[in-house]
């Protein structure tokens, strides 16, 4: 019967419907009362509207017969006679008090008058009392919401139900294997939500890469604050910088390299029209990478682009023959790759010479740094592309780091090398291209979380629609926060649909029957609609590992102030069990 009641009064009733019912209630409880629990009783064998309809006339019954009661002759003359005789004997009288009380206590006029108008008054306006109580829960009761208010309030309901659901299960969980995608629009959090995942990596020794596309230079960007924290745990730290050139680190990716992996890295660099192009000029790296290594000259891009100039590269061959530094096989094909690649790589060397003129000659140096060295000593390296002020220059860097990582893996893979990494690349439009899916399936082969990060799926849609979906189906955990309405519809349908039981309401032209059905349908585990509406730092958390169990989370933002370092942070720590780190929870 309770449930009943919070039913019919939850459900069925409208704003103005509960007004009066509790107003029937609260002047009259126990007539008020009694109507509601009538009408549940009366409607299990009538229709709801003959059940309101009954209990409405029994109130209109009730007061007529009250007011019937009370206008009856004698009830009046008797009324009358009392009201007369309290004026007669209270008010003129002196002693009116004491005779009215000795007057009316008499045995005659006790029984026959005043008991008898005293009952009736009392039963004449409980009666009118009741009428009014039912009435007023009656009409209560004939308010009832519309069958689009119904409807609303299930779909409300079983909404709050869900977020309640979402809401308790803890947020982001770091601890989770895969890749990772963060998606979201400016200024909504992805950055804040991103350094988390970084702050955990630095804090546990982890080789970690950081490459934003946008190289913002203010206090909050990426690799800014990716610098404080290497700091404050006492991280070695190497900056590729195209914003700030001042602050860099100069590299040299074709340090300690064999001529295969010189080609391949060259091959990053260069964009060509035709497959049989690129693959002369490959061919000439390869065969001027054997003469390079058999004359102990180290590569860098200073000697590359020297050596791709046709005629320096002749003249090198020549005087190492004659010198018998070089065997009669190797001068040979030198000289056949001459002749018929020359003019390739004459184009090819406007190219590579973008990476040594201008301010690219502060970035590279014969002595510089590589990423295979950087793991070694166990450092952070933030990477800088400033996309509006070099544009291809910084694709193409891009690309060569990316290249370089490819060339760390392979180092990994050789020592069987299973330490956890973090690679982290933002605003990856920037520089992908259709290589990036080899990268994440060779990093998650080696423990080497990698974390792709964009503001909308149009950025990697401008290179290939399928390098997209590729992506997308190399990642495991999705961090989403408000984004662009195709991004997010797509997020939503990739991460798929799961089957939900939906309770619909049953309503006809009287409003609610009272009566539902349970429909199991198709729902997005993330719905598209709630993603635009995210309110900054809010955002979605979703991993294949747990399927159809997405959950909600406010980011925080990490501090950079120093910390006193610890013996668990100053070395070797990557060997530290990670710890589960959670964001708040909304």
């Amino acid at each position: 019967m309770y449930q009943d009641v919070v039913f019919v009064w939850r459900s069925r009733l409208s704003k103005a419907g509960i007004v009066l019912c509790c107003l029937g209630i609260f002047l009259f409880p126990l007539p008020g009362s009694l109507a509601l629990l009538s009408y549940l009783i009366l409607q299990e064998y009538y229709e709801k509207k003959s059940s309101k309809l009954m209990i409405l006339t029994f109130g209109f019954f009730l007061i007529v017969v009250s007011i019937f009661y009370l206008n009856q002759k004698q009830m009046s003359r008797s009324s009358i006679g009392l009201l007369s005789l309290i004026y007669t004997q209270l008010i003129a009288n002196q002693d009116g008090f004491a005779s009215m009380v000795a007057y009316v206590t008499a045995d005659g006029y006790f029984r026959e008058h005043f008991l008898p108008s005293v009952i009736q008054w009392i039963c004449g306006i409980n009666l009118f009392g009741w009428g009014i109580g039912v009435m007023i829960v009656s009409f209560g009761l004939l308010l009832q919401k519309s069958s689009s208010e119904i409807l609303m309030h299930e779909t409300v309901k079983q909404e709050t139900r869900r977020e309640v659901m979402l809401n308790s299960r803890g947020g982001i969980n770091f601890k989770d294997k895969g890749h990772v995608g963060a998606f979201g629009s400016t200024r909504t959090g992805k950055t804040a939500t991103i350094l988390h995942y970084i702050e955990q990596a630095i804090r546990e020794g982890q080789f970690t890469v950081v490459i934003d596309g946008k190289g913002g230079t203010s206090n909050y960007d990426l690799n800014i604050v990716t610098e404080k924290l290497a700091k404050k745990y006492n991280r070695k730290l190497y900056v590729i910088n195209q914003s700030e050139i001042s602050k860099t680190n100069p590299c040299n990716p074709f340090k300690g390299i064999t001529e295969t992996e010189l080609k391949d890295l060259l091959s990053s660099l260069t964009e060509w029209s035709e497959e049989h192009y690129r693959i002369q000029a490959l061919t000439y790296w390869q065969v001027m990478g054997r003469v390079m290594r058999a004359a102990d000259i180290q590569y860098s891009f200073q000697s590359i682009i020297k050596y791709s100039d046709p005629s320096n590269f002749k003249n090198l061959i020549e005087g190492l023959y004659s010198q018998d530094i070089i065997s009669k096989e190797l001068y040979s094909r030198a000289k056949q790759v001459l002749a018929s690649c020359k003019d390739t790589v004459v184009q090819a060397i406007g190219r590579l010479a973008i990476f040594n003129d201008g301010d690219g000659r502060y970035l590279f140096g014969q002595d510089g740094f590589t990423l295979r060295q950087a793991y070694e000593e166990d450092a952070v390296v933030v990477v800088y592309l400033n996309e509006f002020k070099y544009s291809d220059f910084a694709r193409s860097l891009g690309k060569l780091v990316v290249a370089e990582y490819k060339l760390f893996l392979s180092q990994k893979a050789e020592r069987d090398d299973q330490t956890e990494a973090l690679l982290v690349m933002d605003e990856l439009g920037v520089y992908v291209d259709e290589s990036f899916e080899a990268l994440l399936n060779r990093t998650a082969s080696f423990s080497v979380k990698t974390i792709v990060a964009m503001q909308v799926i149009a950025d990697v849609n401008k290179v290939s629609e399928e390098l997209t979906k590729q992506i997308l189906g190399n990642l495991t955990n999705f961090v989403i926060l408000r984004t662009d309405d195709d991004t997010a519809n797509e997020l939503s349908k990739f991460i798929g649909t799961e089957k939900q039981v939906k309770q619909t309401s049953r309503s006809n032209e009287e409003g609610n029957t009272g009566e539902s059905s349970n429909n199991v349908v198709d729902e997005f585990v993330i719905n598209p609609n709630k993603i635009k509406r995210l309110p900054n730092l809010h955002g979605y958390y979703y991993s294949h590992n747990r399927p159809g169990e997405p959950s909600k989370f406010v980011t925080t933002f990490v501090k950079t102030g120093k910390e006193k370092p610890t013996k668990e942070n100053e070395r070797k720590i990557h060997k530290k069990k990670p710890e589960r780190i959670v964001l708040s929870k909304k």
